[in-house]
């Protein structure tokens, strides 16, 4: 072949010059790139942002601002980017070098966020606060609101081990320190089930922008803030989503002719050559079965319904709120879903000049039901089920089938089934109620106290029935099902959770600006 190809550039020598150039463009058109990333004040930026813009190729600079880009090319342009600070476009023009300064973001700075028990301009904040506004909170459909704040946040680690219905919580882990404190309108509750319609921001807290809340607040805070009431006239808003769920991969399994010949291989059993050529060709009743695919369907819907009216005077504002959601499983049997309901309605009046006073009440109640068998039980029966044993006894459909693997007692499709396996029905209320009273001393301009009255209480019912579920396997010859084992027993068992809460607090503030300067104080 060295030869050949030898004798073919002497030949032509000017084909061999032409692959001589290509080679050297691209060389020089791929180049690598390195720099530093810098605020104004040339203080570096670590985590900021560079991406070749038009393609997924970046990298992020070091704790110096430093940074290393490869594979860019000469005509590229970078997209630098830094929370809190103006994004910027630079062209590469075949540079190898490119240091850049970042500018502050003024509007970002002039952003008010919630801090402590009150609110700040982050110019003013030398902790880290990070803000999500409303509409960065719908624009995807979630069932489970801590997944909305996957990748929104810096430092922020989310992890999401289930998608089961009603079981799908995401993890929050704020630096790597644990799961942080989560406050909605100032009451320590689950960010897991509220309708994001609902919520009007979300403000992250961390290092020491966290400490007012003491040691509770050591592994960070989550502060929620629920929408309220507007001067104005009403406004009803609708929103309504309908969205698809699928598998992230399917098995690949073999059929039922590759079966036999691994069963024959391993000594596991002796098919004779005609079989294994009939389960081949697939020929009547000896046809190949995928186990997940009878159990699984390719897509599941999820619909969210919000209903909400928002408006007031200057003397009464108000924002209600309904909520649905309906998410079904991946099972064909449809007996795997998940339900809830959201009401909230927030109501701030204005007694006189220096009395207001609001109340808040939200109520939650959401429903799981499973099949008596857990989602662990039903895929262990996948992994191990036969191809040529049918996931459903023909004629027979109402029996449990054998998914066979060595035990006489596995059936992943019965398993599935609340018919076969019995059911686990989860139901969970949650009604939680806030009366604020807010007073404004007349006498010293900025100088306000509030007292705060939280009610929190919470239901949950388990009811789990367990059935026995007889095992069947199907009879070519006398076209009959026949029982092969059993599993399980009757058992129900039903168990009542019941938690109630009452947090007062009283708190005096001082917030007050003389000129250019603030002064805040809060006992």
């Amino acid at each position: 072949m060295k030869n050949q190809l030898t004798y073919f550039l002497r030949k032509f020598p000017l084909f061999g010059l032409f692959l001589l150039i290509i080679g050297l463009q691209s060389l020089e058109a791929q180049q690598k790139v390195t720099g530093t990333v810098t605020d104004e004040t040339g203080a570096p930026l670590p985590g900021a942002s560079i991406v070749v813009q038009g393609t997924t190729n970046g990298t992020q600079t070091d704790f110096d601002g430093l940074y290393t880009l490869n594979d860019v090319e000469g005509n590229a342009t970078l997209l630098f980017s830094y929370v809190g600070f103006n994004s910027l476009d630079v062209p590469v023009n075949n540079q190898t070098t490119l240091n850049v300064v970042l500018k502050e973001d003024a509007a970002k700075l002039d952003e008010v966020v919630v801090v402590g028990y009150g609110t700040q301009k982050k110019s003013a904040i030398t902790g880290s606060v990070v803000k999500i506004d409303a509409k960065d909170l719908t624009k995807v459909s979630v069932a489970n609101t801590t997944e909305l704040i996957g990748g929104r946040v810096a430092g922020v680690i989310t992890k999401q081990t289930s998608g089961v219905p009603g079981d799908d919580a995401t993890t929050l882990n704020i630096r790597g320190f644990g799961t942080p404190l989560v406050l909605v309108d100032g009451m320590e509750m689950s960010l897991d089930r509220i309708d994001p319609n609902e919520i009007e921001s979300i403000n992250v807290l961390k290092d020491a922008s966290a400490a007012i809340y003491g040691a509770r607040a050591g592994n960070g805070v989550i502060l929620v803030t629920t929408k309220r009431g507007r001067v104005g006239k009403p406004v009803i808003s609708y929103s309504g989503i309908t969205s698809f769920q699928q598998p992230t991969t399917w098995r690949n399994s073999v059929n039922g002719g590759q079966f036999v010949e691994m069963q024959n291989e391993g000594g596991a059993a002796s098919y004779t050559p005609e079989e294994i050529a009939l389960y081949k060709a697939e020929a009547p009743g000896y046809e190949s079965y995928d186990w997940e695919r009878a159990v699984f369907r390719s897509w599941a819907p999820m619909n969210q319904h919000n209903l909400s009216v928002r408006g007031g005077s200057e003397a009464v504002r108000f924002f209600t709120s309904l909520g649905t959601l309906k998410q079904d499983g991946q099972f064909k049997s449809g007996d795997l879903n998940y339900s809830r309901i959201n009401v909230r309605s927030n109501v701030d009046a204005k007694i006189n000049e220096s009395l207001s006073f609001g109340i808040d009440i939200s109520y939650r109640r959401d429903k799981t039901s499973e099949p008596g068998a857990d989602l662990a039980t039903v895929y262990n029966s996948i992994t191990v089920s036969e191809p040529i044993l049918p996931p459903f006894i023909p004629g027979y459909p109402e029996l449990a089938a054998n998914s066979g693997g060595g035990f006489n007692n596995r059936t992943a499709t019965g398993n599935a089934s609340r018919e076969l396996s019995g059911f686990i029905d989860k139901n969970n209320e949650v009604l939680t109620g806030r009366i604020q009273l807010n007073y404004e001393f007349p006498f010293l301009k900025g100088l306000s106290a509030k007292g705060v009255i939280n009610y929190n209480s919470q239901t949950r019912q388990t009811k789990d029935l367990d059935k026995r579920i007889i095992v069947y396997e199907y009879d070519r010859e006398t076209q009959e099902p026949v029982a092969v084992g059993a599993r399980n027993t009757n058992d129900l068992n039903e168990e009542l959770y019941q938690f109630k809460s009452f947090y007062p607090s009283i708190s005096l503030n001082f917030d007050r600006e003389y000129g250019n300067h603030s002064v805040k104080g809060l006992l």
